[in-house]
């Protein structure tokens, strides 16, 4: 039997969800977060015997404005088709609806290896979390520079502003998944 001719042989490309465990995440400064958050970090809550999940969790905002900050590093797969788009999913809400407005933005930059990153490649804007029910919010980061193997640094910021109101809200992110494009 004949080997395949190059023109004959092809590789499918697929979407593949790669998802990013909360117990990863890390506050700004690289360090693992604790079990309740505190200024300008998220905390770790796991909610115990049949009780709940774990979430992460910002401040609580009442009369005021919290903002809460997380990272985390994800390497692109080495089957990841070079310089395609990238979706962040990420299911968020705010416990209790804010009087004022709940964000959550992101920034995703692609390291040097070295310590050094390039210009942030998420191009969606900061986006409302101002609800009591989950819902799945997606961010673009543009693959045109990103290649197999790549390490992406990623930082996600949640402003819970309440500061017309006393509503006592606080940020949660239940799950984090990447979607790209793979070659099977």
């Amino acid at each position: 039997m004949p080997f395949a001719t190059r023109s004959e042989c092809s590789l499918e490309l697929a979407q593949v969800l790669d998802s990013s465990p909360l117990q990863n995440i890390r506050g700004s400064a690289g360090l693992p977060l604790a079990a309740a958050a505190s200024a300008g970090q998220f905390g770790f809550v796991v909610g115990g015997w049949g009780t709940g999940g774990i979430v992460l969790e910002g401040e609580a905002a009442s009369g005021n404005t919290k903002t809460s900050n997380a990272s985390l590093i994800f390497f692109l797969p080495q089957n990841y088709e070079a310089a395609t788009d990238i979706t962040l999913k990420i299911k968020a809400r705010t416990s209790v609806v804010l009087a004022t407005a709940s964000t959550l933005d992101v920034q995703a930059y692609k390291s040097d290896e070295n310590g050094g990153v390039g210009s942030d490649l998420c191009t969606t804007a900061a986006q409302s979390i101002n609800s009591a029910t989950w819902a799945e919010i997606s961010f673009t980061i543009t693959g045109t520079t990103l290649n197999p193997g790549d390490m992406l640094e990623v930082y996600i910021q949640c402003v819970a502003d309440d500061s017309t109101g006393a509503n006592a809200g606080k940020s949660q992110i239940g799950n984090i998944n990447f979607v790209s494009s793979t070659r099977m």
